[in-house]
């Protein structure tokens, strides 16, 4: 198996797990050693409990990654007995985790302007994304959705960024003006060119950033997610099939927390076929 070497496995400190209201939480670690070498996109796998119960860790996506501080953060849904674990954490509880884990995002040289398209839970992972763009004076448009406004993360950060935003809730603040977020962006690509995309976990935008690939050329990556158990690539668990060669279509397994989780649209498309 391949090592990645930037990856280790350390004893960090709680300093924030806030309630954000309709089964969202926001865990902050100082963790200095994975947050020097963390990039927007990985994850890390933390233990949640202090025994082996539950045995398997929880993969989740950094959120923001705040290297003058040394903290990780991340935004995760209470959904089962390993969240439900992870909430009672409080400030100085100490906390395992192993990372920075996977593939990130990337931001090509030429780009100038991109657009972070998530829902739900699916946009945490695209902050730091949208963070590491402004830093280098890339013009970022983010289109969110979710059922409820509370549940779109991240606008105040983005807005002190000065990102343009696209909101649109299923009820609520944001409901009424279209039927799903990505009119925005067919609104906005009508007019301006964008350079790159991004997408995390969504079929319905994934599908929507193939499409945008095939027709207009727009060089897109996905953000897989993926049951994982070791997170090391080691189990071989999270596999998906990956069109390696576009000219012949040739096609292999890879592993989704080690060659992944972020794909280039054109490699996982076929995940989108019948979407």
């Amino acid at each position: 198996m391949e090592v990645n070497r930037l990856m280790q496995q350390v004893t960090g400190q709680v300093v924030q797990n806030r309630d954000l209201g309709h089964g969202l939480w926001h865990l902050i670690v100082e963790a200095p050693e994975i947050a020097a070498a963390a990039r927007p996109g990985q994850f890390a796998m933390l233990r949640v409990g202090p025994r082996l119960e539950p045995l398997l860790r929880r993969p989740i996506s950094f959120y923001r990654i705040v290297k003058y501080n040394g903290w990780v953060e991340f935004i995760y849904k209470l959904v089962g007995k390993g969240t439900e674990i992870l909430t009672g954490k409080v400030p100085g509880d100490s906390i395992d985790l192993v990372g920075p884990l996977g593939q990130g995002w990337t931001l090509l040289p030429e780009t100038k302007r991109i657009g972070v398209l998530g829902r739900g839970i699916g946009i945490a992972p695209q902050i730091s994304l949208a963070e590491a763009a402004r830093k280098r004076g890339i013009e970022v448009h983010a289109f969110f959705s979710a059922r409820e406004p509370e549940l779109i993360v991240g606008l105040e950060l983005l807005e002190e960024l000065g990102c343009k935003m696209y909101l649109h809730s299923d009820r609520g603040a944001y409901s009424g003006k279209v039927q799903v977020v990505t009119e925005y962006l067919e609104e906005l690509l009508a007019r301006e060119k964008l350079d790159q995309l991004y997408t995390c976990g969504s079929r319905r935008l994934g599908r929507f950033l193939l499409d945008c690939w095939l027709e207009r050329g727009i060089k897109g990556q996905i953000s897989l997610e993926e049951r994982m158990a070791c997170g090391l690539g080691a189990c071989v668990g999270c596999v998906t099939e990956i069109v390696t060669d576009q000219a012949t279509g040739k096609r292999e397994y890879q592993r989704v927390c080690k060659e992944g989780p972020v794909f280039w649209v054109e490699e996982v498309g076929m995940l989108y076929d019948y979407c």
